[in-house]
């Protein structure tokens, strides 16, 4: 799995395969996540770690239509409204602290980092596109001003990566 990350790297010209050697080398003495080793001998910067994982697990996500989805009420409540757009997640069911969750290729590094940070959740993901997935959001969680004849996405007034709305703490099991 290390392995195929550094090679999304390469592919992106961030690193060389003589980096991914010596990280590979390096990793089998210290048992360190390979990620870890190329931000902290190659300085790759965090950010393009996370594309090239992102960009991995999508490869190997299933994709789905989301307005087929029917979530699950205890799904549902575990995110604001808010949250659900702000990070491009539409969660679908939440069982023993797993979430299963619908998101987009582009909110994926997003979405992934909120389940397992905020909600504390390991997580399965779903993918649909775009505009699916404004679909969804709009019919499970309306705001006003985004609808899904704009995509949902196209009107928000703020950069994704800025994190500009404030992140409220989610109660998990709350019905």
């Amino acid at each position: 799995m290390s392995n195929q990350l550094c090679e999304y790297l390469v592919r992106d010209g961030i690193i060389t395969q003589a980096q991914v050697a010596e990280a590979l080398r390096m990793q089998e003495k210290r048992t360190r996540p390979i990620g870890a080793i190329l931000e902290e001998q190659f300085g790759v910067h965090p950010r393009d770690i996370e594309r090239a994982w992102a960009e991995q697990y999508a490869d190997l996500a299933a994709e789905t239509t989301a307005s087929s989805l029917d979530p699950a009420k205890n799904a549902i409540d575990l995110v604001t409204a808010r949250q659900a757009w702000q990070f491009g997640i539409l969660p679908v069911s939440y069982e023993n602290g797993k979430l299963v969750a619908c998101t987009s290729r582009k909110h994926l590094p997003r979405a992934i980092r909120f389940a397992t940070k905020r909600l504390k959740a390991e997580c399965e993901v779903l993918l649909a596109t775009e505009s699916e997935l404004g679909r969804a959001l709009h019919h499970h969680y309306p705001m006003p001003g985004l609808g899904p004849e704009e995509n949902g996405f196209a009107n928000l007034e703020y950069d994704f990566a800025d994190n500009v709305f404030p992140v409220e703490e989610p109660t998990l099991g709350a019905e």
